[in-house]
């Protein structure tokens, strides 16, 4: 008992201390060595956790990237999962145990969409620029992504074996966001723009509110995450207390990101748990007050008067025009359809194999702003960046691909409906591992709308998580009916 409690206090201690220096660093704006402080935690992280689970979860959830030369934005994921099946084959050379028990999450829907993806870059196939960055764009990032998610497929079965991995996973998810959600919070108010751009050379993405503050984009994210897995019990067994704590952090993550498409799913969120563990009275409830967030927001938004900027209530500019006009937000909106026409209009010439990615010849070579702006379409539609997912798959691949995808990802998505409802008293912990993988995948569905192409890991890595758990209760079922039918059956006594 006495070793436990006195690593309890060393923790705490060493929590303090990083706390402080954390905070001594942000407040001098020594930036340099709050990076390699980061660097330093990471290394120690890598070296020192056990298993493969954390790495996984710091994999999905880390905002930063590698600057790896000639691949722009190279996930952080697929680098944590290069770390992984490096400890796997180690591991297996001592023990020969670690590729045992393989359960293949690749559905025959997934393998034709795929199928299709290798098909239309072996029609003409491209590569990197190995001189550099260079001037043009070859569309490899695009490609190298969807090879990426295949690899993820393949792969994640080999490190998430059980529950007690999914369960682990889903805590160390928790424990992260929280961390960065701390993190960035006080990096929202500083206004440094010292902190802005050696955060942007590592990949995060950083703008500003009308205020001087700074926005990250990514701060809604990891409160989404918070939100959905306080709401789950079982998969965050902290007392009711805490739950209701940490859900007021991931809104106030939301709310400080200024980001409305994370609010409008966080509200996803919550109806879509409230609704499949068939709490109605609760479903009623958060519609009822969303109604009245609605007018408040509305009355607020056209009332409010400031001098030096919105800033994070920038997020009103879902209710009131005047914010979304003064914060500038309505121009993106206009921006995205603009960007929507012109891919339709190059699908229409296209449908059927699609224009692929790249073939953008000196994208980079302007001497005018006006020029840029008027080449910047023509970029975003060319790298998938058409802040559509459906939109860029079809202008890339072709409308077959699209179909192929929305197949894949609804037969996953319906089993995995299935089985919240089926399980949600028989096996209420596998019900709430699915009601969170569930939750994620339809608020993808919303991202993907909005923003991201069809090859981000996040899309896959959710679509895998639910087709194992699928396995692992097939595989649970199969084997308790091999164990009942050895059984010996009661013997019968013969009646007068």
């Amino acid at each position: 008992m006495l070793p436990r409690a006195l690593k309890g206090v060393a923790i705490l201690v060493l929590g303090g201390l990083v706390a402080i220096l954390l905070g001594k660093m942000i407040g001098e704006g020594d930036y340099e060595s709050l990076l390699l402080l980061c660097y330093l935690s990471l290394g120690i992280f890598l070296l020192t956790t056990p298993g493969y689970v954390p790495l996984l979860a710091l994999g999905v959830l880390n905002p930063l990237v590698l600057p790896i030369p000639f691949i722009y934005n190279f996930p952080f994921l697929i680098v944590m999962f290069g770390v992984c099946v490096v400890k796997l084959v180690f591991r297996d050379t001592l023990t020969h145990t670690e590729f045992r028990n393989y359960q293949s999450c690749l559905t025959l829907w997934i393998s034709v969409f795929f199928g299709w993806v290798a098909m239309r870059y072996l029609m003409k196939p491209v590569m990197p620029n190995l001189t550099g960055f260079g001037a043009s764009i070859t569309g490899f990032r695009s490609y190298l992504g969807y090879a990426i998610c295949f690899v993820l497929i393949i792969g994640l079965p080999l490190f998430i074996k059980t529950r007690e991995d999914m369960l682990k996973l889903f805590k160390w998810m928790a424990g992260l966001s929280i961390f960065f959600i701390l993190l960035f919070i006080p990096l929202t108010i500083t206004k440094s723009l010292t902190a802005a751009m050696w955060l942007q050379r590592l990949g995060v993405f950083v703008t500003f509110f009308d205020n001087g503050w700074l926005r990250f984009v990514v701060l809604p994210g990891f409160g989404l995450t918070l939100i959905v897995l306080t709401l789950l019990p079982t998969l965050l067994p902290v007392s009711r207390g805490w739950r209701r704590v940490l859900f007021c952090v991931g809104m106030a993550a939301i709310f400080m990101g200024g980001n409305r498409s994370t609010a409008i799913m966080a509200v996803v969120s919550v109806l879509i748990v409230s609704l499949m563990r068939l709490q109605f009275g609760r479903f009623l409830a958060v519609l009822a007050g969303l109604a009245v967030l609605v007018g408040i927001g509305t009355y607020i938004g056209e009332n409010i008067r400031v001098k030096s900027g919105f800033g994070f209530m920038r997020i009103l500019a879902l209710t009131s025009k005047r914010v979304a006009q003064q914060t500038e937000a309505g121009s993106t909106w206009e921006w995205r359809q603009n960007l929507w026409r012109l891919a339709v209009l190059e699908i229409e010439k296209n449908p059927l194999l699609g224009k692929g990615y790249g073939g953008v010849e000196n994208a980079w070579l302007f001497s005018t702003y006006d020029e840029y702006q008027r080449s910047e379409s023509d970029l975003g539609l060319a790298t998938g960046g058409a802040h559509n997912g459906f939109l860029a798959s079809t202008y890339a691949l072709g409308i077959p691909a699209l179909l192929l995808f929305l197949i894949a990802f609804g037969q996953i998505s319906y089993r995995s409906g299935r089985q919240i409802l089926t399980f949600r008293n028989k096996d209420p912990v596998l019900a709430d591992m699915q009601l969170f993988i569930f939750t994620n995948l339809v608020t993808l569905l919303m991202h993907v709308y909005i923003g991201i192409d069809l090859n981000s890991p996040s899309i896959w890595f959710f679509v895998t998580l639910a087709a194992l758990l699928i396995r692992m209760k097939e595989s649970e079922t199969r084997t308790n009916q091999l164990a009942a039918s050895r059984l010996p059956l009661p013997t019968q006594t013969a009646t007068a």
